[in-house]
């Protein structure tokens, strides 16, 4: 393998021209049906520290931005960040299901990506929303996750607010949505290796086959299989705990039990593995013929034989965003309630499903395609 990975974009910084204020909601009030809330926080551009006021209707005052809608889901500590007269939020006071975004750039340009990656390089800015951020959180998050993009593109940024966070909050716990391409550079390694808790972080890292060119394929991405693999020891051997995620459709289901092997031979020593249903979102819409299997009786069937044998080998299985309507009943007691609160949704005949409070249910964005199947009494 070449000694230089080639990043897939290019860019230039955004962050210089352009404001940014990042604030905590300190007051939240409603006049006449209408929400008003108040941030306090800093000012990027002015580099000083101010109030700004946002509201669903026309405020008298210079530091506001009105007709803001869905304020009704902002509380009293939660952090937004806002940025040409766009509210973004940061970080919910009251979620167990925060995330630090790192960065919208990517190397890889997987088939099923959910976050389609832009040829823009916003890692200051982001490196800039997520050190105050942390200045400013109340109280602690038990778990959080940094995703993208891909956060080793932030490099040495990245350890800095990982070192930060977990100074902060000693107790908590982070995960990193990582392709592991970067990691198989002696250079990432390294800066990486000044992270201080790497027991607190866990580096989530895709696995698609035991194929490479299947693997590369899905990732788009040359070298990626070898990549991935390298960069999985490599993380590992500095002490970090390393979580295998593998998505479940149509290029990857044939190959479950292989690749299950596969690891097992390979990473003995992984923490956690994940089976992934299939977001209907982003490239994925654009790529169904490739991945979504209509009909394929034998896909539950290789999930199953997959976690059997992983399970017989003590390893620590699960099964995420996938219904339990969707999942044979030997299989349930792998699937997990994944789904993030604000993306996650069910079907109206969900509601009279006795195993609801017990199922993931689904992407908002898949629910107009998906099909449940209701259990009306105990199986």
């Amino acid at each position: 393998m070449s000694d230089e990975i080639k990043l897939s974009w290019k860019g230039t910084l955004t962050s210089k021209s352009i404001s940014l204020f990042v604030g905590i909601v300190t007051e939240k009030k409603y006049n006449n049906g209408q929400i008003e809330i108040k941030l306090e926080g800093k000012n990027f551009e002015k580099n000083n520290f101010e109030s700004f006021y946002l509201s669903t209707v026309e405020l008298n005052c210079d530091n506001s931005i009105s007709y803001i809608q869905e304020l009704s889901d902002m509380e009293i500590g939660d952090i937004l960040s806002v940025k040409d007269r766009r509210v973004r939020s940061v970080y919910r006071e009251g979620s167990s299901n925060n995330f630090l975004f790192a960065t919208i750039r990517c190397n890889s340009n997987c088939l099923m990506c959910s976050q389609p990656p832009l040829d823009v390089d916003d890692t200051i800015e982001n490196y800039n929303i997520w050190n105050y951020t942390i200045d400013i959180m109340v109280s602690s998050p038990k778990h959080l996750t940094i995703t993208g993009g891909e956060p080793t593109l932030l490099g040495n940024k990245l350890v800095i607010l990982i070192n930060k966070l977990t100074s902060k909050f000693p107790d908590l716990l982070i995960t990193i949505l990582s392709n592991g391409r970067m990691l198989a550079l002696d250079s990432a390694i390294e800066t990486l290796d000044q992270v201080s808790n790497k027991r607190n972080v866990v580096f989530a890292i895709p696995l698609y086959s035991d194929v490479y060119k299947q693997h590369d394929h899905i990732v788009q991405a040359k070298d990626a299989f070898h990549q991935t693999c390298l960069g999985i020891h490599k993380i590992s051997s500095l002490g970090f705990p390393v979580e295998i995620r593998i998505v479940l459709h149509k290029l990857s289901n044939p190959r479950l039990l292989s690749l299950s092997k596969f690891i097992h031979m390979n990473f003995p020593f992984v923490y956690h593995i994940t089976f992934m249903g299939l977001e209907i979102i982003g490239y994925t819409n654009a790529n169904k013929s490739q991945l979504i299997e209509e009909q394929s009786p034998h896909s539950n069937d290789n999930l199953l034989d997959s976690l059997n044998f992983l399970a017989q080998w003590k390893y620590n299985v699960s099964i995420y965003n996938t219904p339990l309507c969707h999942l044979p009943e030997p299989l349930w007691k792998y699937a997990k309630q994944s789904i993030s609160d604000w993306k996650n949704g069910f079907k109206e005949e969900c509601q009279k499903c006795i195993k609801k409070d017990d199922c993931s249910g689904f992407f908002t964005w898949n629910l107009k395609s998906a099909t449940a199947l209701p259990f009306l009494h105990e199986k």
